[in-house]
């Protein structure tokens, strides 16, 4: 694999395309029940399509003179992005059509499957779990009018889930390296609780024991969240105190990555340090100094999700390889990104590779 000639070579990358690619594979399994193996084909147009989207959708935001669609449409930039859309609709749909399929030949049986080949054009993968997509379908009052508001929702968690945690993924590798004490620890947790075989495939109740790996990530998460300003629109007028009131009609942008880094909650806020997770000094703050997924009734649907994807990817490969520091990213004062609807870490943001086993 790439990941081993990193490392019998010892030469610093920045694992980006490799996470992305694993995270998109995982979250189209959980979403739609597929996998499109974009570890081995990275050409999949589904996540080329799905990229392209959220590159223009993003440049709209960012860019005043985008706002106007009028002046999209002229640019063209519309047309564009309604066509990478159209596709990943058309293949969306296609999947929704072939689980409806087999859920009409297995209700026609009598049968209730549990888990099956997906019938899926070219991937024929086995899942043992029920996708997001069918879980949905197999509700008493879904029907074919629902598609529509399915697939709208299935683009959204793919392309919020694939971009955030791959950022996390990373950022956490890289603070693994710079902080090998840490990673001692996690090393530590992670042969205590899945034992030696690096291929073991964790279940749900050993991801739940990872309780440093857990502090490790919500530690992760505090200074580098993935989506570090959110924005709210206000109903009514709100008085913040002082005088300042928010009118109605206004949208405010609220600063996570501020507040996860206020000294008023956080001793040492810009220092990287795990224990600040345990329970008794996390019963000690408010819950709201710390809103990785946003909070209130419009926080993000797949925080918990994310969670267990994180330490899926981490101890997977933790188990094979010690992450090591590379020279252009040996310190917290290198760790460099853009500020976009999520963090894009800069291209030196580099580690290096020793094998475990």
């Amino acid at each position: 694999s790439k990941w081993e000639k990193y490392a019998e070579s010892d030469a610093s990358f920045n694992p980006e395309n490799e996470i992305n690619l694993a995270t998109f594979d995982m979250v189209m399994m959980s979403t739609l029940g597929i996998s499109p193996q974009a570890q081995e084909n990275s050409s999949h147009e589904f996540l080329y399509h799905i990229d392209k989207a959220f590159e223009i959708a993003m440049a709209r935001i960012f860019n005043p003179l985008l706002h106007s669609n009028l002046v999209c449409s002229l640019i063209g930039l519309r047309a564009r992005q309604k066509a990478h859309v159209k596709v990943l609709k058309d293949v969306a749909q296609n999947t929704l059509n072939q689980i409806r399929e087999r859920l009409k030949r297995n209700s026609d049986k009598g049968v209730v499957e549990n888990n099956g080949t997906k019938d899926i054009p070219n991937l024929n993968i086995e899942s043992s779990f029920k996708s997001f997509a069918e879980l949905m379908m197999e509700s008493a009052d879904y029907n074919k009018s629902d598609d529509e508001l399915l697939i709208s929702q299935i683009i959204t968690i793919i392309g919020a889930g694939q971009d955030t945690t791959k950022s996390q993924n990373m950022v956490t590798l890289i603070l693994l390296a710079i902080h090998q004490d840490v990673q001692d620890k996690v090393l530590e947790e992670l042969d205590h609780v899945l034992g030696s075989d690096p291929t073991y495939c964790p279940t749900y109740e050993d991801l739940c024991k990872l309780e440093y790996l857990d502090m490790v990530i919500k530690e992760s998460l505090r200074l580098y969240p993935a989506a570090p300003i959110i924005g709210r629109h206000i109903d009514e007028d709100f008085d913040l105190g002082n005088g300042i009131i928010l009118p109605e009609g206004v949208t405010a942008l609220i600063s996570i990555y501020a507040v996860h880094r206020d000294p008023k909650y956080y001793d040492n806020p810009n220092q990287f340090d795990p224990n600040r997770w345990t329970p008794d000094l996390v019963a000690q703050r408010p819950p709201n100094c710390f809103m990785p997924f946003s909070t209130g009734p419009r926080n993000c649907i797949g925080g918990k999700y994310a969670m267990m994807q994180m330490k899926t990817v981490l101890s997977t490969i933790l188990r094979q390889y010690r992450i090591l520091p590379a020279k252009e990213c040996s310190r917290m004062e290198d760790i460099a990104f853009d500020w976009k609807i999520t963090i894009k870490l800069n291209e030196n943001c580099k580690i290096r590779l020793e094998k475990r086993r």
